[in-house]
């Protein structure tokens, strides 16, 4: 299932092993191999082809291939195509990946090292060069992809755990929460919603936690390895509630009220300082049609009117939603999309 094509600048080719390109069909991975280099200016190559070049290039192979085959993800195998300070990222496989959106490209990765292919195939990195060569050094490897909601590319390292360390060119650093207690309550089994959830606590490992509700109406607390915790809380904490927005409007103001205050009670939370309720799906604040000005139109006012409760309720925590679409990022960070706005309630 390997072709090998060697390719001229000028985008003539020739298949020198395997299948012929017509013939290929499904997904198909491909790996450009070349010497990584910086011209005078300081611009990264790769064969001797700037990005668009390269893209050029990509875009010429694609069109020998047939309809019924498609060019996913590209690995760019050449050394230090990928800049590890904190300051910045190379643009190079940025860049290329964003001129091959159009062809149905999806990812792409670079290596921040040198490189050097084994005897069997394997790609080895190595800091220097000369000695120390890694099989599978995740943190010299940079992982570019498509945010779902903004069609950024955005860049991704990981470790040998699998754990994100670096995210669009930042170390992700033991960054200490505001909150003493971070909990995420977690209302849906949906894939995107556990994705969300994982990267809230995985922001802040060491004072994170997740709630869940089983199908008896059962509320349990874990810690990140999986482990029912017992907790009681003091000073100032967050609950991330996160779901779709559709599921939580299914669920319904009232019910989410319930989970929350329910939360509250197994938490054993202390008010000492002000907390906050996050609404962690899409248009949480976004009002109904039907509703007026003077009314309680969007379910994150609902939900805060039954948690406040006249002053009976969680008079020490503030609520949020969003009015337009949110995704959560891989360092836990949310974005909105253009023209969203956050709305706190207290």
């Amino acid at each position: 299932q390997t072709t090998i094509v060697q390719m001229q600048k000028d985008g003539t080719y020739r298949v020198v092993y395997g299948t012929e390109l017509d013939k290929i069909t499904g997904s198909v991975k491909l790996s450009v191999v070349g010497y990584g280099r910086k011209t005078q200016e300081g611009d990264d190559t790769l064969g001797g082809r700037s990005a668009t070049e390269l893209s050029a290039n990509i875009t010429r192979f694609n069109q020998a291939l047939t309809d019924d085959a498609t060019i996913r993800h590209i690995s760019l195998v050449g050394c230090n195509l990928d800049n590890p300070t904190d300051n910045s990222t190379s643009t190079y496989a940025a860049q290329t990946l964003q001129n091959l959106k159009k062809i149905g490209v999806t990812s792409t990765s670079a290596r921040s090292d040198y490189v050097a292919i084994g005897p069997d195939g394997r790609k080895l990195t190595s800091s220097t060069g000369t000695d120390a060569w890694k099989h599978k050094d995740s943190k010299a490897k940079t992982h570019y992809s498509f945010n779902e909601l903004t069609g950024a590319v955005e860049s991704r390292v990981y470790n040998s755990e699998g754990t994100l360390v670096r995210y669009n060119g930042k170390h992700l650093a033991d960054n200490n929460s505001q909150y003493q207690t971070n909990i995420v309550l977690q209302l849906s089994d949906n894939e995107t919603v556990k994705n969300a959830t994982n990267a809230l606590t995985k922001k802040h490992p060491d004072n994170s936690y997740i709630a869940k509700i089983d199908d008896n109406g059962k509320l349990t607390v874990y810690d990140l390895n999986g482990n029912e915790v017992n907790l009681n809380v003091n000073g100032k904490y967050r609950i991330n509630v996160v779901a779709h927005g559709s599921e939580m409007t299914a669920i319904g103001a009232k019910q989410l009220a319930t989970h929350i205050t329910d939360l509250q009670t197994k938490l054993r939370i202390e008010q000492t300082e002000q907390g906050r309720i996050a609404l962690v799906g899409c248009e949480t604040d976004k009002p109904s049609s039907s509703g007026t000005a003077a009314e309680i139109t969007s379910l994150a006012q609902l939900v805060a009117k039954r948690l406040y409760d006249s002053g009976n309720g969680t008079i020490n925590a503030e609520v949020t939603g969003r009015t337009t679409q949110i995704e959560v990022n891989a360092d836990g960070t949310k974005t909105m999309l253009t023209g969203g706005t956050k709305t706190v309630y207290s």
